[in-house]
């Protein structure tokens, strides 16, 4: 195995407490003929490049390789090259690129003898570790789990590969799922691939920077408070958190490492909407989503609290983005969501505590015989972890408490989509975090409590402002590529909807895309 090893926040009970402690027609006639076959000849040699093939979005590929007019084999070779020009952004835990390339070659070879291929058929995709894969340790970027080696893949992973889907690698990530920067110790600090010094975000770090990086063209992560969306903002590219039903969820957490069970949730990442709800409609065996029409769509627009705290820069690409919407036919409605956020912070504070004294342990009794929570303390890397999971060990929710906060859960989760219904709108809107992408952090794995950024100082809890709330009401939630900042620096801007109503949302979010363009690449820039 060609192998290579690179080296949520607690929510407090008010929302000051909790602020505290959280640290993307044909030409007519003979000529015009000759003239489109003369264009799909040219564009078909331009794919069979490296520098093409690596751009391919995850719908064009899997259509190119379905077509026969690309190898998967020489697509994966493509992505291989990729991943070692830019190892420095420490965005895997393991890579076995044999194995990817028998498996393309396996796709290829099916193609030939006129199998019927899978909807993500030689689509070479990350799966974050802390999804259970067969052949590969199941680390969740922990030290005390490098030795753990799953019998049974995950089941979304099953799902995925079932659809033709190969496993690239496994991405870094921010240990355990617990935090916000993705600066794993044993593994190596994720790099933004706009700008080396600076955080992707946490904690589906690794698999956000190899979609920006053009390494993969589709991924996944996890998603509790954030950990999907937030690096796809600070990154360019788009994060998905499907809505999260108490039962019946094609999203299965089975197989993953936990963080908080009453939140978690897997997502994928692309770099265009249209590529997730290409992996959506294959995980949900649903036909593929049209894009929706904008013009009179009345979207949700919550300026209390969901619009606060933001950096100028990042106002600038909000304002310049709402602008586009509303010429493009798009009704903002301004409502006030305040008094259910207000009502929803404690709740959060005790399931994540709840979560963390009893999700993790569970998960080894049942997969990991022989390591309880307390050998696993003494495993992990990052004091900030460490302290958190002995602090909810040591101080555990009455069992009462939690179960009015799980039953407040729902309750709020009917208020927030009552609101919606009352506003007669679709979906809110607001900036998937408030602020760029701010500094690795310089000691340990977590930003210090006060960040600065060009000169402004922010509260680091701030990041996960925006992004904790959605998952409260089991809702879907969609970070989409907005523009750079003044600064060259991706932010995204995120869209809520109904819970259960995620082909809807993925719908808005291709017309929104389509409105707001594309994100130039990444520069690398170093600092």
């Amino acid at each position: 195995m060609d192998k290579k090893i690179h080296t949520v926040l607690e929510m407090p009970v008010d929302r000051r407490s909790v602020l505290k402690g959280m640290a993307a027609t044909l030409a007519a006639g003979i000529a015009g003929s000759h003239l489109s076959m003369a264009k799909a000849a040219d564009a078909a040699s331009a794919a069979n490049t490296a520098d093409g093939l690596t751009d391919l979005s995850a719908s064009a590929a899997v259509d190119h390789i379905r077509k026969g007019d690309l190898r998967a084999e020489k697509y994966a070779e493509a992505l291989i090259a990729q991943y070692h020009a830019h190892e420095n952004l420490n965005t895997v835990t393991y890579i076995d690129t044999t194995r990817v390339l028998e498996n393309a070659r396996a796709v290829d070879k099916a193609r030939a003898q006129g199998k019927k291929l899978g909807r993500l058929a030689g689509l070479p995709i990350m799966l974050k570790d802390n999804f259970n894969t067969v052949g590969f340790p199941t680390t969740a970027g922990s030290p005390f789990l490098k030795g753990y080696r799953p019998k049974t893949n995950a089941r979304l992973a099953d799902v995925l590969f079932n659809n033709g889907a190969i496993l690239f690698a496994k991405a870094n990530m921010h240990e355990l799922a617990m935090g916000t920067t993705s600066s794993n110790q044993t593994f190596g600090y994720v790099k933004n691939p706009y700008d080396l010094s600076r955080i992707p975000g946490g904690s589906s770090g690794g698999t956000a920077v190899a979609l920006a990086a053009r390494i993969i063209p589709l991924g996944f992560g996890t998603d509790t408070s954030g950990s999907c969306r937030m690096p796809a903002h600070f990154c360019g590219v788009a994060g998905f958190r499907p809505s999260n039903p108490k039962t019946g969820n094609p999203y299965s957490v089975d197989g993953i490492v936990p963080n908080v069970l009453d939140f978690d949730v897997p997502g994928p990442l692309a770099r265009n909407v249209k590529d997730i709800a290409l992996v959506h409609a294959a995980v949900t065996h649903a036909p593929m989503i049209a894009p929706k029409q904008l013009q009179g769509l009345r979207i949700g627009l919550p300026k209390a609290y969901f619009w606060e705290s933001m950096d100028p820069t990042v106002a600038a690409v909000m304002q310049a983005s709402m602008d586009k919407l509303r010429n493009a036919g798009v009704v903002l409605v301004d409502m006030d969501l305040s008094d259910i956020v207000k009502a929803s912070l404690p709740v959060i504070s005790i399931l994540n505590v709840e979560g963390k004294r009893t999700d993790l342990a569970r998960f080894l009794v049942r997969n990991y015989p022989g390591v309880t929570i307390r050998d696993a303390l003494n495993g992990i890397a990052s004091k900030t972890i460490r302290s958190r999971i002995q602090a909810a060990l040591d101080q555990p929710a009455p069992q009462e408490t939690v179960r009015r906060a799980r039953a407040t859960m729902e309750d709020l989760g009917l208020r927030y989509r009552a609101t919606l219904q009352a506003n007669g709108v679709s979906a809110i809107i607001f900036p998937t975090v408030p602020l760029p992408a701010p500094l690795l952090p310089t000691d340990g794995d977590a930003l210090p409590p006060k960040i600065d950024i060009d000169g402004r100082t922010y509260a680091s809890t701030v990041i996960l402002q925006n992004s904790i709330i959605g998952p409260l009401y089991r809702a879907p939630c969609l970070s989409i590529p907005a523009g750079l900042t003044s600064d060259g620096l991706p932010a995204g801007l995120e869209i809520d909807g109904v819970p259960g109503g995620d082909r809807d949302l993925l719908a808005m979010g291709m017309a929104i895309e389509a409105v707001l363009g594309q994100l130039p690449p990444p520069t690398f820039r170093a600092a």
